[in-house]
């Protein structure tokens, strides 16, 4: 039912600090481990990031302290998972592919983003369930590196005709799980 799915999700922030960009470019696997020194579901140190995708903050990013808004740190998640998940099946994606709902949501704001910077968000998947799979983000400034924000993120598999959680596509799971382990082994670890 709507009503199960609306009890589990929710979205939680820390520290109130602003940065969202949009608009994606170039994505590709990298093989880079977050490495933070938290942990947790934001600032885990064991995430071993392998695709990324870039973000220009735009204008309308920007809040009246002239950061990029808080909220908008979820936009760029969203951008990204999509960008992850068009990797992951091997093209783009249509409405149709997902079935996709997400149940929950995590931002940790780290330092402030502003309008002309390209932020490089990464993505990988640290859990998956047969109904779920967790992605973990990390946000950074491209020209030098520095730490934006970091979050995740659960996506339950939900089926629109019956309004109720369902099990993940078994093409989708072996999907992720593919692409995580192809990423891992073209990056020499195993």
């Amino acid at each position: 039912m709507v009503a199960r799915v609306a009890r589990v999700g929710r979205v939680t922030t820390h520290n109130p600090a602003p940065s969202t960009p949009e608009s994606g470019h170039a994505h590709e696997r990298t093989g880079r481990t977050g490495r933070t020194g938290r942990t947790g579901r934001t600032g885990r140190t064991d995430v071993a990031y392998r695709f990324r995708t870039t973000i220009d903050i735009r204008f309308r990013d920007i809040d009246a302290l002239g950061h990029v808004n808080n909220a908008v740190y979820l936009t760029y998640f969203e951008i990204a998972r999509i960008a992850y998940l068009s990797a992951v099946y091997g093209r783009t994606l249509s409405s149709l592919d997902l079935g996709l709902v997400v149940a929950e949501a995590h931002c940790r704001y780290r330092s402030p983003a502003v309008f002309g910077e390209r932020l490089v968000v990464e993505v990988a998947m640290v859990g998956l369930r047969s109904r779920a799979f967790e992605l973990s983000y990390r946000v950074s400034v491209e020209e030098n590196g520095r730490l934006v924000a970091e979050g995740s993120t659960v996506q339950v598999a939900f089926n629109s005709g019956t309004k109720r959680v369902a099990m993940l596509d078994p093409t989708l799971a072996a999907a992720l799980d593919r692409f995580e382990r192809g990423a891992m082994e073209s990056f020499g670890h195993s």
